[in-house]
């Protein structure tokens, strides 16, 4: 019975004739740069995505375009399988207190402008700026006859983190600005459409805490993101957790 149910419900999300993007809002910047040049930390990720609904219904003519939904689809494959709720951070600091940082599909740099490599007891602060870009598709139908949407998104990261470094812990608090652009192309059998532009912002606020013992790094952040689409907002909030090495 439990199965059959299980079938059911992975059947009705294969199906599905929407088109959804997920969009990463748990960033994680913390206020310090690693203290020496090549310095840095690699980890891996958890966190839950925002869930645009940018097309209705890419299997009509013309394809079916409403109102923007925010976290009301359907889940993805991608989200079934939790793709969409992983990534991997990269820190290297390249000169001073200055870092390379990829987010995920942003990279960018990082400054540390208050107190770099202060070891313990001060107030820190950084500013990070940073770009990228991914596509994200949906498609049902069989090899010689798929219908798909495929997504072209572009993200602009503007940021600012506060916070105080002790021995082995930073609690910081942090607001990243992020401004989306999406452009998403159509193929039906009725044709092709698009491509559709659509634009977003997502200001996430968070409260964090940095851990940092020898060669082991965690992190545990706290975020609430308003997000608007169009005529569309919403709020969302979760904690996201993140764990790896430092060098």
């Amino acid at each position: 019975m439990r199965i059959s149910l299980l079938c059911l419900l992975l059947s009705v999300f294969l199906i599905s004739c929407n088109h959804t993007i997920a969009i990463r809002r748990a960033h994680f910047l913390t206020p310090t740069v690693a203290d020496e040049q090549w310095g840095g930390k690699l980890m891996f990720v958890v966190h839950n995505p925002a869930r645009i609904e940018l097309i209705e219904d890419y299997t009509t003519n013309p394809p079916v375009r409403n109102e923007i939904q925010i976290n009301e689809s359907s889940a993805e494959v991608a989200d079934l399988l939790g793709i969409n709720n992983m990534s991997f951070d990269l820190n290297l600091n390249i000169y001073k207190s200055l870092e390379i940082i990829t987010e995920g599909s942003n990279t960018g740099v990082k400054w540390q402008f208050l107190n770099h490599a202060s070891k313990a007891d001060a107030w820190v602060a950084s500013i990070l700026l940073a770009r990228g870009s991914f596509n994200e598709t949906s498609a049902k139908g069989e090899e010689a006859n798929i219908e798909s949407a495929d997504s072209n998104i572009e993200s602009k990261l503007l940021g600012l983190s506060i916070g105080f470094v002790s021995k082995h812990a930073t609690p910081y608090i942090s607001v990243v600005y992020q401004d989306i652009e999406a452009s998403t192309s159509i193929i039906n059998d009725h044709g092709n459409f698009g491509p559709y532009k659509d634009k977003g912002i997502h200001t996430s606020y968070a409260l964090g805490i940095d851990f940092q013992k020898s060669f082991f790094s965690a992190g545990i952040e706290y975020n609430f993101t308003h997000i608007k689409w169009a005529n569309q907002t919403d709020n969302q909030e979760d904690l996201a957790l993140r764990m790896g090495f430092n060098w």
